[in-house]
């Protein structure tokens, strides 16, 4: 189930959140709310509900999460392109974007309550640049047999081709009468909406824009490194020209 919002709320009752998924028997349950990697209270819940439940991240470069997030929240006030300069632009804006982008915190954080091996982490441009791949390493991670992965791409990244299609688009699908189409009928108008609307989606990234992020980086690599997992986030990321060399040697 996608963005439920419910272990970040300040009341909940654990049986009403268990009931979300009691109908599901013999099959793995799950939710997707990104938001609780940065609540703690959400933590908490989460191994209050199980103990042993398998975690998945998927961690993107912090100066282009930024940007796609912005231009996510802007699509819904009816669309205006993101400019990376004037979105890094104040102080207060780059101290509310590294916070919200403070990986090794949230991730030592989920480490407080659930061991590593239960904790699967992805960065995203791997995930975008071999879907398949990815997919099929969350698939082992959850002990499912890589080939119950199905064809297709998950969770591009993508962006309007044509901001007042896109707009006009929107606009009808949070209308009442799409709620009546055959879920068949509605997957289908999707899927060739994709095609003639989006395009895959990276944005403008400078030094600059990177330099704002380095020392949080560096020490999500730190976390990293240190609970075993074989992620080089400073390269991955393009980090390492803003790394001296002794500190990308230890971090390496």
């Amino acid at each position: 189930t996608k963005a439920l919002h419910i272990l970040n709320q300040p009341s909940w009752d654990k049986q009403a959140y268990y009931q979300r998924f009691s109908a599901l028997e013999n099959t793995y349950v799950g939710e997707s709310t990104p938001t609780y990697l940065h609540d703690k209270q959400a933590v908490q819940r989460m191994h209050e509900v199980n103990t042993d439940a398998k975690i998945l991240v998927n961690l993107r470069e912090p100066s282009q999460f930024a940007q796609s997030w912005e231009e996510h929240v802007r699509r819904r006030r009816g669309y205006e392109q993101v400019n990376a300069d004037v979105l890094f632009s104040s102080s207060d804006s780059v101290s509310d974007w590294r916070e919200r982008t403070n990986y090794a915190e949230d991730i030592q954080r989920l480490f407080d309550y659930f061991p590593p091996h239960q904790v699967h982490i992805l960065l995203y441009e791997d995930f975008a640049a071999d879907n398949q791949s990815a997919m099929s390493s969350i698939f082992r991670f959850l002990d499912l047999s890589p080939e119950d992965v199905v064809g297709g791409e998950y969770n591009q990244s993508v962006r309007p081709v044509f901001s007042w299609l896109d707009a006009f688009v929107v606009s009808f699908n949070h209308g009442v009468w799409l709620d009546k189409l055959p879920i068949s009928l509605r997957k289908k108008l999707v899927n060739f909406a994709k095609t003639i609307l989006f395009e895959d989606k990276e944005y403008s990234v400078s030094p600059e824009h990177k330099e704002l992020f380095k020392d949080d980086v560096i020490r999500l690599q730190h976390v990293l490194n240190e609970a075993g997992y074989d992620i080089n986030a400073v390269s991955r990321w393009g980090y390492e020209g803003l790394v001296s060399n002794d500190v990308f040697d230890k971090i390496s």
